[in-house]
């Protein structure tokens, strides 16, 4: 039996805490999206420790790519691109894009608007 290779999919962590967010049993609401800040804005320790479990399960589970060199340099590429078209895109969606066409990963997410503008990125709509 061979076994089948893992499709390769970067996935904007925006979209995932937002969506997540929505859901009662989560521990993140829609403005505490961003992990760190949501962790430190937990105005009692049950909701800081759950916040904290649910961050290191969401490590677990998905992967956390750095962003080196290689990765800077062609999102810095990306953007004089962009920009000499009068094209802006914010840095973070910038360096998402750049770190997927570095991996050869898929972006998933529901802005298509920034990042269906990033040349050779494969885009799929959340």
């Amino acid at each position: 039996m061979t076994r089948r290779e893992p499709e390769k999919i970067r996935v904007e962590s925006s979209r995932i805490f937002r969506r997540l967010g929505q859901h009662r049993r989560h521990p993140l609401r829609g403005d505490d999206r961003r992990t760190a800040h949501g962790i430190e804005r937990a105005d009692t320790t049950a909701r800081r420790t759950a916040r904290e479990h649910f961050l290191n399960e969401l490590l677990n589970e998905f992967p956390v790519e750095p962003i080196g060199v290689a990765v800077a340099f062609r999102a810095g590429k990306i953007d004089g691109s962009l920009q000499a078209n009068g094209i802006r895109i914010a840095l973070s969606d910038l360096l998402i894009g750049a770190t997927a066409l570095e991996l050869g990963f898929e972006v998933v997410t529901n802005n298509l608007r920034h990042f269906g503008k990033i040349p050779g990125l494969m885009v799929r709509k959340l």
